[in-house]
This record gives C-alpha cells, structure tokens and sequence, in this order.
C-alpha cells in the first residue's frame, strides 16, 4: 500500500528508553554513592536531567515542589543541628 508505514508497536519508545537509561544511571550513581551529600547530588543530576524534556510550565511546577521540598528539608537539618550543639553545651 503506498504511503502506509508499519508502526513498531512492540518497542519501547524513544523517551520511555531515555528514562530507563537515566534511571539506570541514577541507581548506580546511588549505590556508588558514599555520602548523603553524594546522593542528594545524584538524585538532583537525575531531576535537573528530567526536567530538561519537559515544557516549561510543567518543569516550573515540579522545580517548585522539589525547591519547596528541599528547602523543608534544609531547615529540619539546621532544626537537629542546632539541637546537637545545645545537647553538647548542656552541663553534665
């Protein structure tokens, strides 16, 4: 038939092997990591990664939830840092 192109249905497409590949890449740069620095940093590099394939409203949204995120997660480490510096002061 002229014009008619077969679809290959059967494989994955292209973004859902892209995403298999950063996500591969990402376990191994976790388990590779040995700090909790080291896999935030990983985690981030895959989300910076991510959002890069996304229109910008859509990648504006998530950037604002995982900004928000991490900033409650920065003020509950300052939140236990500044309770193992009174628990050190405290006299015996």
């Amino acid at each position: 038939m002229a014009g008619h192109r077969s679809v290959k249905a059967a494989q994955p497409a292209q973004y859902e092997v892209r995403q298999q590949r950063r996500r591969a890449r990402m376990a191994v740069r976790l388990a590779e990591a040995t700090t909790p620095s080291a896999r935030i940093g990983a985690v981030a590099d895959h989300l910076r990664a991510a959002l890069a394939d996304l229109p910008g409203p859509a990648a504006e949204q998530i950037a604002a939830l995982a900004i928000e995120t991490l900033n409650a997660a920065v003020e509950q480490a300052y939140r236990e840092e500044a309770r193992v510096a009174a628990a050190r002061t405290r006299p015996r």
